[in-house]
């Protein structure tokens, strides 16, 4: 099982990576944080407790994001009634 990123999650079933993000937030697996910010000062992502049990930071080189596991898709579709 390969993690994936949220454009790839969104792929599935139908929404863009801005969209996931959106409902990774709304059901806690990531939070924007002040004490991350970019350089022009907009705050951006943390991964919390709850969304380490189902992905984490992406260790591509060009990635600030997250990769998640294959089961983020489903929960997404179950919350969200996808």
């Amino acid at each position: 099982m390969a993690r994936k990123s949220a454009r790839l999650i969104g792929k599935l079933i139908g929404k863009n990576a801005h969209e996931i993000n959106t409902m990774l937030e709304e059901i806690g697996f990531i939070k924007k944080d002040s004490d991350y910010v970019s350089k022009t000062g907009a705050k951006l992502w943390r991964i919390t407790d709850l969304g380490k049990k189902h992905g984490d930071y992406s260790a591509h080189p060009y990635s600030n994001g997250f990769v998640w596991d294959d089961e983020v898709a489903e929960i997404l579709k179950k919350v969200f009634k996808l």
